[in-house]
C-alpha cells in the first residue's frame, strides 16, 4: 500500500511489516516505524467469529482518528514516543498511518518471565530505576496542557530500551485527549474499579482515567519484580460459598495477599519484600489505593533484603514422596540454560561463573548470559545462537553462521544429528556438504522447531498464516497445514513427538490473552485443539513445554504434573500427579528418560519414577 507522508510517497507492503494488531500493521523502514490502520476490508477479519462487528469497529475507528490525530497533543514528556507525521491514502485523503521514531529494545513484558529477567541482567534496581522514570513520565501526562491518558497501559505497549533505565511508551494513539474515550482495555491490566462487579470477568464501564493509568504502573511492576500478576494464583474457595472463577477475582479484590489463594512456586514470594511493600501493594490491588507511587516506597522495594535460594552443599540424593522417587541427576548455582535428552543421555548447557558449560563441566565459552541467548545441543556439538549469530562449538573449535530473528528469538534448531537454521529464506541443515535446504521459502516473520525425523514451523505475511512441516533428512515440505492467528501473536512454541507436533500459542485478542493448543499428525491434519484465556486455573492458563507421550502429553503445573489426553477432537485433563509437585512449576521442562521422566528447572534436573 502506498501511503501519501512528509510530502511523499512511501510503500507499506509485507516485506517492510513487522508485527500486526488486531487494529493495525506495523512497519519499518530504516530507523522510522509506521503505525498502518486496517480498514473494515482487511483479510485479517475474515472468518473470525464477530467478523461483521470488527469489520464495523475498524470504519468507526478509521472515522474518528481522522479528528483525533490532528488534535494530538503537544509538550508531552520525552519518552511517549510521538506520532510524527500523519499518512493519508492519497495525497488530502483519508488518515490511514502515521510515523514514528524506531524504538531498539524489547517488550516490557518479557521482563515478567523468570527465564528471560534472570538472564537479561536487569537487576531489582534497575527495574525500579526504570519505573521511576516510569512515574515521571505518566504524571508529566496527566499534567499536560492538554491532559493525556494512556488509558489501555500495559507491558505490551510499553518497551524498555536498551543501555538506558528507561521505558518508552508506544502506541499512544490510543490514549485519551480532550473529548476522545477510548474503550480498548487488557483484562490482565485493567482497574477492577472501572469495571462491572455483577460480571463473571473484567467488563469496562466506566472510562480510563489518571487513577486507572496508576493501577496499570502498579500492576505492571507488581509483575516485574514477583514474576506474577496481581490476581495470579490459584483460590481456594471456603466451604459452603459459592464459587468464585479466577476471571472474577479482581473485581472481589481477592488478590494474591488473600490467605485462600495459593501463590504460584515461580514467583518470587511476597515475603520477601518489607512489610511496608507489601502492605502498600495490598491497599493498591484489594482497597482501592490509587495515584503517584512515593519515594519511600520505591527506595523500600530497591534496599529491601531478599532472600536467595543457595544451593547447599551435601544434597539429598534421593527424595520419596508418596508414589514419586526423584533423583538429583543435576545441579549448578548457575543457570541450566538447555537440556535434551538424546542418544539415551541427558545432555545440558548451563551458565556459572561468565562461562556456558556443558553437563561434564566442560568449558564452552567464556561469555555473559543474555536474555534473548538460547543453547542447543546435538551430540557433542554445542550451538550458541543470539541476535542472528549461530556460534558452533565442537572439540575446541568455533564455527559462526547467521540466521535469521523472530521476537528476539534466532532461528536455529538442532536433534541428535543435524543442526538447522534459517539461510537465504529457506530452513537449511548444516552438514559436511554445506547448507542443505530442508524447506521451501519461509519469510524472515517466521518460527520453526525441530525433531528427530521431521520439523514443524509457521510465518505470517500479512493476515495470512501458513503452517508447515518438514523432513529434516531430505527437502519436502507440507504447507497446506491448516492454522488461523487471530490478533498480536505473544508466544509460541511447540513440542514433537515421533508421530505429532503440540503447538502452543498466545495471543492477544481484544481486550484479553488467549492460550491456544493444536495437535498436528505427521501428515499435518488437525487432531485436537483447544483454548482458553490465560491466567485460568487449568493445564493451558499457560504456555508450557510438555512431554508428548503416544496420545497424550504430560505437562508441568504449580500442582505437579497433569496429564491432557485427545478425545476425538477434545484436549482433556485425564490426570494428575499430585506427588510430584515439589519438583516441578509452570516453568519446569519435561524430557523423556530411560524409566522416568526428567524434570528440569532453573538450577537442578530431577529423575522422577511414578509407581
Amino acid at each position: 500500500m502506498k501511503v501519501w507522508i512528509n510530502g511523499q510517497y512511501v510503500t507499506l507492503s509485507d516485506d517492510t511489516e513487522v508485527g500486526q494488531g488486531n487494529e493495525a500493521y506495523v512497519h519499518k523502514i530504516g530507523q522510522t516505524a509506521f503505525k498502518r490502520y486496517k480498514r473494515g476490508n482487511d483479510p485479517s477479519y475474515s472468518g473470525k467469529p464477530n467478523e461483521d462487528h470488527e469489520r464495523n469497529m475498524a470504519e468507526k475507528r478509521l472515522e474518528v482518528l481522522q479528528v483525533k490525530l490532528p488534535q494530538f497533543p503537544t509538550g508531552l514528556p520525552d519518552d511517549v514516543i510521538k506520532p510524527q507525521h500523519l499518512g493519508y491514502d492519497r495525497k488530502g485523503g483519508t488518515i490511514v498511518a502515521y510515523s514514528m521514531p524506531m524504538v531498539d529494545g524489547y517488550i516490557l513484558k518479557q521482563l515478567s518471565k523468570p527465564k528471560f529477567a534472570k538472564s537479561s541482567g536487569v537487576t531489582r534496581s534497575d527495574v525500579v530505576e526504570m519505573f521511576r522514570h516510569l512515574r515521571d513520565t505518566v504524571q508529566g501526562a496527566h499534567e499536560n496542557t492538554n491532559p493525556f491518558v494512556f488509558s489501555d497501559f500495559t507491558s505490551m505497549n510499553t518497551m524498555k530500551v536498551n543501555g538506558k533505565n528507561r521505558i518508552a511508551v508506544i502506541d499512544i494513539d490510543a490514549g485519551q485527549w480532550g473529548s476522545y474515550l477510548t474503550p480498548t482495555f487488557t483484562a490482565r491490566y485493567v482497574d477492577p474499579l472501572h469495571c462491572d462487579p455483577n460480571q463473571t470477568k473484567p467488563m469496562l464501564i466506566l472510562p480510563h482515567n489518571a487513577n486507572s493509568d496508576w493501577y496499570g504502573y502498579h500492576a505492571m511492576l507488581w509483575e516485574l519484580l514477583t514474576f506474577v500478576p496481581p490476581f495470579g494464583g490459584s483460590y481456594k474457595n471456603e466451604k459452603g460459598k459459592a464459587k468464585v472463577l479466577d476471571v472474577q477475582r479482581p473485581m472481589l479484590g481477592i488478590s494474591i495477599f488473600n490467605p485462600l489463594v495459593r501463590y504460584p512456586k515461580s514467583g518470587v514470594p511476597f515475603t520477601e519484600f518489607p512489610m511496608q511493600v507489601q502492605d502498600y501493594f495490598r491497599e493498591v490491588f484489594e482497597e482501592g489505593r490509587r495515584g503517584y507511587m512515593p519515594d519511600e516506597i520505591l527506595e523500600a522495594i530497591r534496599t529491601g533484603k531478599a532472600s536467595v535460594p543457595q544451593i547447599p552443599v551435601q544434597q539429598q540424593a534421593v527424595v520419596i514422596r508418596g508414589n514419586v522417587t526423584a533423583t538429583l541427576e543435576f545441579t549448578t548455582r548457575g543457570t541450566i540454560v538447555s537440556a535434551v535428552y538424546q542418544n539415551r543421555k541427558l545432555m545440558v548447557v548451563y551458565h556459572e561463573n561468565g562461562k556456558y558449560r556443558r553437563e561434564n563441566g566442560q568449558v564452552i565459552v567464556e561469555e555473559r548470559l543474555q536474555p534473548y541467548a538460547q543453547a542447543y545441543v546435538s551430540g557433542d556439538i554445542t550451538l550458541i545462537a543470539n541476535e542472528g549469530r549461530v556460534n558452533i562449538y565442537e572439540q575446541g573449535q568455533s564455527t559462526q553462521f547467521v540466521s535469521d530473528t523472530f521476537q528476539g528469538r534466532t532461528l536455529a534448531g538442532t536433534n541428535s544429528d543435524s543442526i538447522f537454521l534459517t539461510e537465504g529464506s529457506h530452513i537449511s541443515a548444516i552438514t559436511k556438504f554445506g547448507l542443505e535446504q530442508r524447506s521451501g521459502f519461509v519469510p524472515g516473520r517466521s518460527q520453526f522447531w525441530t525433531g528427530e525425523d521431521f520439523g514443524f514451523g509457521f510465518y505470517r505475511v500479512g493476515a495470512l498464516t501458513t503452517a508447515f512441516i518438514f523432513d529434516t533428512k531430505r527437502k519436502r515440505v507440507n504447507d497446506s497445514l491448516n492454522l488461523r492467528i487471530n490478533g498480536l501473536l505473544l508466544d509460541a512454541h511447540a513440542t514433537i513427538s515421533k508421530d505429532k507436533v503440540w503447538l502452543l500459542f498466545q495471543t492477544k485478542e481484544g481486550s484479553e490473552i488467549i492460550n491456544h493448543c493444536i495437535v498436528y499428525s505427521k501428515d499435518g491434519k488437525v487432531l485436537a485443539q483447544g483454548q482458553t484465556t490465560e491466567g485460568e486455573n487449568n493445564w493451558l492458563g499457560q504456555i508450557r513445554q510438555g512431554l508428548p507421550v503416544a496420545n497424550f502429553i504430560l505437562l508441568p503445573t504449580d500442582n505437579g504434573i497433569v496429564k491432557v489426553e485427545i478425545d476425538n477432537d477434545q484436549l482433556v485433563e485425564t490426570q494428575s500427579f499430585p506427588d510430584t509437585e515439589p519438583f516441578v512449576n509452570d516453568e519446569t521442562v519435561l524430557l523423556s528418560a530411560k524409566g522416568g521422566i526428567y524434570a528440569v528447572s532453573e538450577k537442578h534436573v530431577h529423575l522422577l519414577k511414578i509407581k
